[in-house]
């Protein structure tokens, strides 16, 4: 908001709302909702779409909303009226639909990866998830322009449709195996691979491997062949692109600029410590300077306080404004929002690092998996790959 009396900025900035002092929220008006997404009306409506769903069918369930961490990991889609479904009360829901059907789902929410669960051994159900079971996603990020999004969702439609979000050109190229099609595993790959964000996405065949007796090979970094498997090239693409040479020893490279990424967090952690106690510290003179001469300004909700903003406003915010610790204190919090930014850009490039771990990973744990690996607990991968991997 503008540095003005009119719009309540000198006392959001004492009383700690500045940050949210003028945020509107639109009133969307989106053609052909079906209702609302109270947890009891919609499984109602859930219960009986599923049933009706006829042999063969080939659906898709995707959720793009706010997620809440469980220490069971039974995490919960966040839903109107303080409502929820947990991963058990969802799976029962879909558990209603024909087994002779193929049902995959999409996840955006923060702790997504908990809905792994949802693709059970007896059922053609695959999915994909923005986030591990205990991690944000990027659409709680403090991004607020449309060119600033890196979520899962942006780049996974991107992909899917040829068309990104900003109507800018795609980066790179999603048709993973050049033959004209992209399919929905692929749409993840080019997530994996292009995304700048801080999100660590998984599938339902990824997650089977992360959570397998496979061992994989503990130095991730040596002997990297990228023809063994769609992951080991994926991960010396991403290499590539983050400027990391794979034939000469990434692993010191790697680690070398994780390290720099780490001290650099570690330094602007402990500059926004320090940041927001003098923050704290200034505000509470100048409220108590306030609060003296206008007690009432402290009773919100009251009609005391509307006596306050009718009769005082003006003259309360020009003495705040007067006051020589207001300038730093603008300064402060201003710096504060800033190094927020700083911190989510250093949480964006370290985690890039990160996915190159983690899609290594998997090309290691997919290899001992094929050389030796369960034969049901392959086939159970095979069989996720292949939902996942189906086109449109």
């Amino acid at each position: 908001p503008p540095e003005t009396a009119a719009a309540l900025q000198p006392l959001a900035r004492v009383f700690d709302a500045y940050w949210s002092n003028g945020l509107q929220f639109r009133n969307h008006q989106i053609p052909g909702v079906a209702g609302m997404t109270e947890a009891g009306r919609l499984v109602q409506t859930l219960e009986a779409d599923l049933r009706a769903l006829p042999p063969g069918y080939r659906g898709w369930f995707l959720f793009v909303g706010h997620g809440t961490y469980s220490a069971d990991l039974n995490n919960v889609l966040e839903l109107w009226g303080d409502t929820g479904l947990n991963v058990s009360e969802l799976g029962a829901l879909l558990d209603l639909a024909p087994r002779q059907g193929r049902l995959r789902f999409l996840f955006t929410q923060c702790y997504s990866g908990a809905f792994a669960k949802l693709a059970r051994p007896d059922t053609d159900r695959c999915g994909f998830l923005a986030a591990a079971p205990d991690q944000m996603s990027e659409g709680c990020s403090p991004a607020v322009e449309e060119s600033d999004y890196e979520d899962y969702s942006t780049y996974f439609f991107a992909a899917l449709t040829g068309r990104p979000r900003d109507h800018a050109g795609l980066d790179g190229i999603p048709d993973w195996n050049n033959d004209g099609v992209v399919t929905p595993l692929e749409a993840h790959y080019h997530v994996l691979a292009t995304a700048f964000s801080a999100d660590t996405p998984r599938t339902t065949s990824e997650v089977l491997l992360l959570e397998s007796p496979l061992v994989g090979q503990p130095d991730l970094l040596a002997d990297i062949d990228p023809d063994e498997n769609d992951y080991m090239a994926l991960a010396v693409a991403m290499m590539r692109r983050a400027g990391i040479d794979p034939d000469k020893e990434p692993g010191k490279e790697m680690h070398r600029r994780d390290q720099l990424l780490q001290d650099r967090w570690e330094r602007l952690q402990q500059a926004q410590v320090g940041l927001r106690q003098e923050i704290v510290s200034t505000q509470q003179v100048l409220k108590q300077r306030l609060l003296r001469r206008w007690p009432e300004a402290a009773l919100t909700y009251t009609w005391n306080f509307g006596d306050f903003v009718a009769e005082d406003l003006e003259l309360a915010q020009a003495f705040i404004q007067a006051q020589s610790e207001y300038i730093e204190l603008r300064r402060s919090q201003d710096r504060y929002i800033a190094q927020d930014e700083q911190a989510l850009q250093l949480r964006r490039e370290r985690n890039q690092l990160h996915k190159i771990g983690h899609t290594l990973r998997l090309g290691r744990l997919l290899a001992d998996l094929e050389r030796d690996g369960p034969a049901d607990l392959l086939a159970r991968y095979r069989k996720l790959r292949a939902c996942e991997s189906a086109p449109f």
